[in-house]
């Protein structure tokens, strides 16, 4: 790796270092980042399931995509101050001048009898446990599709698959793909930049493979995997070292590279801003594709915040530039 590359890697290790292990690992697992209600990370576990069984799992992925918007939506009204009072007496009178009609219809099929997903909403804002903040839902509801994954997979077999993820965290997306019984049917490998993430994932998961590796130069040997994922790390990097991230996310899968953006937008350029020890770009979407494009890949762009409008209505998502890359290889 070149020298450039080499600082740029232990610049983005100070910085995540410099946090303790408990501060690593509570961080991006709570609020509108939980990946059991970050839309981005209900897809994550979506395209595992279909490259599992594919086309038999359609329903419940979708329920679930559902079930991150209306959660989201409750949690940042609630976070602004909106009593539970207030938002359960607007869904169960449908008054839609305080409640969307995508979340006044879920809450009208979670009442149906047929209906496989529980009533999670009134879960959300009446059932809370004593010890939880105002603001906060409780784990009874934000487990919902924990319990729903485990029934839907309970006794499917398959042929597994082989998956890495660049920039683990502490395991904080496959603590969860753990959880919804998904683990047990990948050949899973994670890294991170940051020793102490690795630490914590291996406290938590001791039989799993994670280790210490760069998005640049992960040490994994061509097509050595089915597929990969990455959560919200791009933005982070220089444009040249982004561009040698993607070259080795495509280098190393044999199937998809599932590319999870916050901060990606339809601008002609990419927009870089320098922070303290790393970046906070925006991304230029078409450039982005571009470059993928020339390393024999095709793409298919997904805009979350237009995707969740077109499903269910959801026209306020909270971050209108998350983008979602699903890289075939050729």
């Amino acid at each position: 790796m070149s020298d450039i590359f080499f600082n740029e890697d232990r610049d983005l290790k100070n910085c995540w270092d410099k946090y303790s292990n408990e501060h690593l690992d509570s961080y991006l697992v709570s609020g509108v980042e939980d990946p059991r209600i970050n839309c981005q990370s209900i897809l994550t576990r979506g395209l595992i399931g279909d490259s599992l069984w594919p086309g038999e799992l359609g329903d419940l992925i979708n329920a679930e995509m559902q079930f991150g918007a209306v959660m989201t939506w409750l949690m940042r009204k609630l976070d602004d101050g909106v009593s539970r009072e207030t938002l359960m007496d607007a869904v169960t009178s449908g008054n839609d001048e305080i409640v969307p009609k995508f979340v006044i219809q879920a809450y009208s099929e979670g009442l149906r009898e047929d209906c496989i997903v529980p009533d999670y909403i009134t879960d959300s804002l009446v059932d809370i446990s004593n010890d939880r903040e105002e603001t906060q839902l409780n784990e009874l509801s934000l487990n919902t599709f924990i319990h729903l994954w485990e029934f839907a997979t309970r006794g499917r077999t398959c042929k597994p698959v082989s998956i890495i993820e660049a920039a683990c965290g502490s395991a904080n997306d496959y603590r969860f793909i753990n959880r919804y019984g998904l683990a047990e049917h990948l050949r899973y490998s994670g890294f991170d930049i940051s020793s102490k993430n690795i630490a914590n994932a291996t406290n938590r998961f001791d039989d799993v493979d994670f280790f210490v590796g760069s998005i640049m130069d992960c040490g994994a040997a061509n097509e050595s995997y089915d597929y990969t994922f990455v959560h919200d790390l791009f933005e982070h990097l220089s444009i040249e070292a982004m561009e040698k991230a993607l070259e080795e996310v495509v280098r190393i899968v044999r199937k998809e590279a599932w590319l999870h953006f916050f901060n990606a937008a339809k601008v002609d350029d990419h927009e870089v801003s320098r922070v303290s020890g790393y970046h906070w770009n925006t991304l230029s979407v078409d450039r982005v594709v571009r470059s993928l494009e020339r390393l024999s890949a095709s793409v298919e762009v997904i805009n979350i915040a237009e995707m969740l409008e077109g499903k269910f209505g959801y026209q306020d998502y909270h971050n209108q530039q998350a983008v979602t890359m699903i890289v075939r290889k050729s």
